[in-house]
């Protein structure tokens, strides 16, 4: 990832990797981490897993933004972080908001999340040419009523509605 980091956009890219807790090496062509800092992104990661964790530098107007990839089998964790300007760093990524959303969607109903996946897979070749906003009317008019109680009182609520926005956005022109 640090390697491709310029080819997909990403700035200032660092890969960290520990094992057994302790700060092995890191990987980048922009960025230095000294391994006080390495242990503390860790730890601050940690806290904040499954989401990334966001620090904010007030000197330097900058993030750092910091994923976590645990392998307890190996009793190994792999950092991916990045150094970004305060106004960048500080927003969800469209992959973060997905997963509070689904959260929120779904909480543990896995049928409901199975099934609106469903939907979603036969709707997609649907909409492939159509505007977002043409898709997402005609989402809730084919598709918007097919549950009841709980299920259709998420979907429609504010959060229901920027989800399905938010995957349409995904397939749409």
């Amino acid at each position: 990832m640090a390697n491709l980091a310029e080819a997909i956009g990403l700035v200032n890219a660092s890969v960290a990797f520990f094992q057994n807790r302790e700060f092995r090496w890191n990987w980048s062509k922009s960025l230095k981490m000294p391994t006080e800092l390495a242990g503390t992104l860790l730890e601050e990661a940690k806290k904040a897993d499954p989401h990334p964790v966001r620090i904010q530098r007030k000197k330097t107007n900058d993030v750092i933004v910091a994923s976590l990839i645990a392998n307890p089998y190996h009793n190994s964790a792999t950092l991916f972080v990045q150094l970004l300007p305060a106004e960048v760093g500080n927003q969800m990524s469209a992959v973060e908001r997905r997963i509070l959303l689904e959260e929120h969607l779904f909480k543990d109903d896995d049928q409901f999340r199975m099934q609106l996946q469903g939907v979603f897979g036969a709707f997609r070749p649907k909409c492939k040419n159509w505007s977002l906003n043409v898709a997402f009317n005609e989402f809730f008019k084919q598709k918007g009523d097919r549950w009841d109680g709980q299920r259709r009182s998420r979907l429609h609520s504010e959060k229901g509605r920027e989800y399905v926005r938010l995957r349409l956005r995904e397939w749409c022109s």
